[in-house]
């Protein structure tokens, strides 16, 4: 055959579609179903439109400006930005705003993989908090104040704090008391909220982004139902330079953006408006159902007790199986092949799911035959692998000075102790076991290779699963 005459990709995606997995992972709009009713209903490879002088006698930029605003108006910011490079494009732009090559900024360590990348582009010098676990579970959550003041004392003159609220795993902590430290030092709060914007439409009493940040970002499309690539970026109060962030948006994206996905995120926030509460407040109940399901079955799930310092994201679901002896690659291999169920993420010792408002109704049904079933084929117990070492972190050079330098790539076992040219990361989500510049510790190695040995995705490395290190 003319190999000319294949699209591998588009024939994978059709291949993947004919297997018709029901789906617990971003988008949320689930094959469109959560849509807006209007902007799925009209005919969108049409609307693939580029930059026009006039629409109904306004210009394509002056109806975008009137969307932004509203989105702004919703989502409680003074100025909002659509993004059409995913949340990526937003922490980029507010990194390169925030300060000026060598300044300092304080970074929880649970951060994404686009803020070192970010990092990178702005040659700023990350100082990194040391993520705080989940007890029982290799999940991170918000560290506590004390280290954060104790942090933003250590260093004088830093030009900002990032943080991740909730997790990607929906581990909701006390982002109100982290905001009071940051602001006693009248620093900005630049929140990464890639995966939250909606418990409160979802009923979940907790601080937001926008009762505390000074800039937030979210990922509208993960759960809230906006086409995959599209994201917010909100601004409020005087700490952030708002024109500044808007040039440094520029400089990162394209000039020539997808229309089709700018209208996403405007009918995104118009159907979050109208029946944003009433569609998540459905998918709250369904899934409190079917956790009293899953508990009646004996099936390990996070959850958060009385007197945790902690909530859970009622949207997301984290199991895991080791006592009944599943890895999380083997568990989500039964999955996908037996029951044709499709989670957002597994690591070696755990498997997630993500709900949305348009979760159909035997989409739950079938997940809690899934899961029960998998618990009830028991083996030996396996013990679990814990969280990536992250708490003692050693920095050689500024991230942006090794993603630079000359570099060689080395076997893994062969990298300990040496300067890392590359972030390498877990994936998902994304939080790197170490960055460009730091030195790669022995027992982030070891971790890796056991995590490696059980199945795990990893990004960063090279062609062979070799490392990248500073020559």
């Amino acid at each position: 055959m003319n190999k000319q005459r294949t699209a591998p990709l588009f024939d994978g995606l059709l291949h993947y579609l004919a297997r018709s997995m029901t789906a617990f992972h971003t988008p949320g709009h689930r094959g469109g179903r959560g849509l807006d009713e209007l902007f799925a209903g009209a005919n969108l490879l049409a609307l693939d439109l580029t930059e026009l002088p006039d629409l109904d006698g306004a210009s394509v930029e002056q109806r975008r400006a009137e969307a932004e605003g509203l989105a702004a108006e919703f989502f409680g910011a003074e100025t909002s930005h659509f993004l059409v490079n995913g949340a990526t494009e937003g922490i980029l732009a507010l990194l390169l705003s925030l300060g000026k090559p060598g300044d300092t900024v304080i970074v929880a360590g649970d951060c994404h993989l686009s803020v070192i990348h970010g990092l990178i582009l702005a040659d700023l010098n990350p100082v990194f908090l040391p993520p705080q676990w989940v007890p029982g579970w290799s999940l991170p959550m918000l560290p506590d104040a004390q280290t954060l003041r104790r942090a933003v004392a250590e260093h004088p003159g830093v030009c900002g704090v990032w943080l991740t609220h909730p997790s990607y795993a929906g581990v909701i902590g006390n982002i109100q008391a982290l905001a009071q430290v940051v602001h006693d030092y009248n620093l900005p709060l630049l929140l990464d909220e890639a995966h939250g914007g909606y418990l409160q439409l979802a009923g979940i009493k907790t601080p937001e982004a926008r009762d505390v940040a000074d800039a937030w970002v979210q990922g509208a499309h993960k759960i809230m139902g906006s086409l995959t690539q599209t994201g917010l970026l909100h601004l409020k109060g005087k700490r952030l330079d708002h024109d500044r962030v808007a040039r440094s948006l520029a400089w990162v994206r394209s000039t020539s953006p997808s229309y089709l996905l700018l209208a996403s995120l405007d009918t995104l926030r118009r159907r979050l408006a109208s029946r944003g509460e009433a569609d998540f407040g459905r998918a709250v109940e369904k899934s409190n159902t079917l956790r009293r399901q899953l508990a009646a079955a004996g099936v390990c799930m996070l959850q958060a007790g009385s007197g945790e310092s902690f909530q859970i994201d009622p949207l997301k679901l984290v199991v895991s199986f080791l006592d009944s002896g599943w890895t999380g690659p083997a568990a989500w291999r039964v999955l996908a092949e037996e029951f044709r169920v499709q989670p957002e993420f597994f690591d070696r010792d755990q498997v997630g799911f993500f709900f949305s408002g348009a979760q159909q109704e035997q989409d739950w049904s079938l997940l809690a035959r899934a899961l029960a079933e998998i618990n009830a084929r028991k083996y030996s117990a396996i013990p679990s692998l814990g969280p990536p070492p992250l708490e003692r972190r050693e920095t050689v050079l500024r991230p942006r000075e090794a993603a630079f330098a000359n570099s060689r790539d080395l076997p893994l076992l062969q990298a300990g102790d040496c300067i890392a040219a590359s972030a390498v990361a877990p994936y998902p989500p994304g939080i790197p076991l170490w960055v460009p510049g730091e030195r790669i510790l022995a027992e982030a190695v070891r971790w890796l290779a056991d995590f490696l040995a059980a199945g795990g995705h990893v990004t960063g490395l090279a062609p062979g699963g070799l490392v990248p290190v500073v020559a």
